[in-house]
């Protein structure tokens, strides 16, 4: 009896092989989508939908963002690595750039992109029920995409270069009666010099531009979304749709703006157009 229990004794006191070990367990991360709505339920609460530090332009009581959120750019830039600038004109071609009127011009050459510039306008927002279901679920995807319908919202278009590479076009919608919605995409030049276009969320359009009756014109040639080190296709029928972008200079520091997405099943599903004029100064950093 004696011997049973010192055996007992001793099987007790040796370690498990169901014991936790020393090494500590990993981070647990919330998934990027969980993080973002936490964040935007964290805006809906404030006053102004905007970070501390903001600054404010124009009237109307929006906002534009000349601040980033540390780690926020890098974040959508990493995923896309080997990325720089874009060069609009070699793009386009000197022949096609020489067609764009010269405000036109100067709004996409490599100088207007030195100092971070605010361009205030308005538009209206549409789309049909297709765009209103897709607009929900980008919202898991960095909200690419204005989620709302409206009239002459009154909407400012912060563009700035990234240290890391890249255009920034940030857009901040004031929609009556509900908080501010800001979207930033990020222009690239990829490593094979095509053009990108992508979200934080890891959502990227590859575009192709062109000048057409004296406009800067960008589509979609597809979609890809960056998982690791690969840049995976999306199928047509899973996007908002082939995108249209049309910059048309309307004269007098004034231009036209135009985004249309276009579904293989559902038709044209999201549209967004408006008139914005250029700023009167620039935007400090």
């Amino acid at each position: 009896m004696g011997a049973l229990a010192r055996s007992a004794e001793a099987w007790l006191s040796a370690p498990s092989v169901l014991a936790p070990t020393a090494r500590p367990w990993p981070p647990i991360h919330l998934p990027r989508f969980a993080v973002e709505e936490k964040e935007q339920e964290e805006r809906r609460r404030s006053a102004l939908l905007l970070p501390r530090g903001a600054q404010r332009h124009g009237g109307g009581g929006s906002a534009i963002r000349t601040s980033v959120r540390s780690g926020e750019t890098e974040g959508a830039l990493s995923r896309f690595p080997h990325a720089g600038t874009p060069d609009f004109r070699a793009l386009v071609g000197e022949a096609a750039w020489a067609a764009l009127p010269p405000a036109l011009q100067a709004r996409f050459d490599a100088a207007a992109h030195r100092a971070p510039r605010v361009f205030p306008g308005a538009m209206d927002l549409t789309m049909n029920w297709a765009g209103w279901l897709i607009a929900r679920a980008c919202r898991l995807a960095g909200t690419p995409v204005a989620p709302w319908r409206g009239t002459a919202v009154p909407t400012q278009v912060l563009v700035r270069a990234e240290p890391g590479g890249g255009i920034r076009w940030q857009r901040t919608y004031a929609f009556p009666g509900r908080p501010a919605v800001t979207i930033a995409s990020f222009k690239l030049a990829a490593r094979d010099g095509s053009l990108l276009e992508v979200t934080q969320g890891g959502l990227g359009m590859r575009l192709v531009a062109s000048v057409e009756d004296r406009a800067l014109v960008f589509r979609t040639t597809g979609y890809v979304w960056r998982v690791g080190r690969w840049l995976l296709p999306i199928p047509d029928v899973l996007t908002p749709g082939r995108a249209l972008v049309v910059h048309r200079d309307l004269g007098g520091g004034r231009f036209h703006f135009h985004l249309s997405f276009t579904h293989p099943l559902a038709g044209e599903t999201i549209v967004n157009a408006g008139d914005f004029h250029d700023p009167p100064e620039e935007v400090g950093p």
